[in-house]
């Protein structure tokens, strides 16, 4: 789901997602253009669709994590790789 913004001047569209691990739907204003979303939706790779996006805004596109759930996420795959390797 996705709205363009309400400032004509502005490239950034809200662009919102589900959290696939809470459900929670959310929306943040990304730098990005109308055919950038709709190549990457395409199937073009999203680096190549929209090269000028943080790899944040690009993983929020891709899962719908926020930074910091995602750094929470990969906090608790790092800590379960190191108590397996034994």
């Amino acid at each position: 789901m996705l709205h363009e913004d309400q400032n004509l001047f502005s490239r950034k569209m809200i662009i919102s997602r589900k959290n696939p691990m809470t459900g929670e739907v959310r929306s943040v204003s990304i730098s990005i253009t109308p055919e950038q979303l709709a190549a990457y939706e395409s199937g073009t790779v999203i680096q190549l669709a929209a090269p000028n996006l943080t790899p944040d805004e690009r993983e929020f596109i891709l899962t719908g994590f926020l930074p910091e759930e995602f750094d929470a996420l990969m906090a608790d795959d790092d800590q379960e790789e190191t108590d397996t390797s034994v």
